[in-house]
């Protein structure tokens, strides 16, 4: 999103894949973004995780439903597949907070996430796997990209109403 801007503060309105090129080395040369230390293989090895944990819990939830519709002699087949979707979800879970505790910079944003009150290691994961720029964006963009954000709606003498909308479908889930 910061390219964008740049090239309508720079006025390139022409768009190709070569000035695409050029526009994103002339923003690296001028701006000087700061370098992430994120690793990808960590980034991808938790995103994966995550996408299997939410599995799992698509797996979990889909027994649960059935187990309330089934007889009851029938439901007593279904409580060993939870149980062992239970400790899938468990193991998956240990492994996302060794992965954590293994990188001092996802330590320390895991410390300053959880430390807000309801937030948990699900928000937590998620906001670390999903949301890189947590860090380097302030308050209103991070609210925007989770999609918690209020737009407002009014132009004139019309007052519509506040919604909140777009945003990162995975992470506002979690939320």
């Amino acid at each position: 999103m910061n390219i964008k801007r740049f090239a309508g503060a720079i006025r390139q309105k022409a768009k190709t894949d070569k000035l695409d090129a050029q526009l994103i080395a002339y923003f690296g040369e001028v701006i000087k973004p700061p370098l992430s230390s994120f690793k990808p293989e960590q980034m991808r090895l938790m995103s994966d995780l995550l996408s299997r944990r939410r599995q799992l819990m698509d797996m979990q939830t889909m027994e649960k439903n059935r187990s309330q519709i089934m007889p009851k002699t029938l439901s007593s087949l279904i409580k060993p597949i939870l149980t062992a979707l239970k400790n899938q979800i468990d193991k998956v879970d240990l492994k996302l907070q060794k992965l954590i505790e293994e990188c001092d910079e996802y330590k320390a944003k895991n410390a300053i996430i959880q430390s807000v009150p309801g937030v948990g290691n699900v928000v937590a994961f998620n906001l670390l796997s999903d949301m890189p720029e947590l860090g380097y964006v302030n308050n209103k963009e991070a609210a925007s990209l989770v999609g918690v954000a209020p737009f407002n709606r009014e132009s004139g003498v019309y007052q519509g109403k506040r919604m909140i909308r777009g945003g990162r479908p995975k992470i506002r889930t979690a939320m």
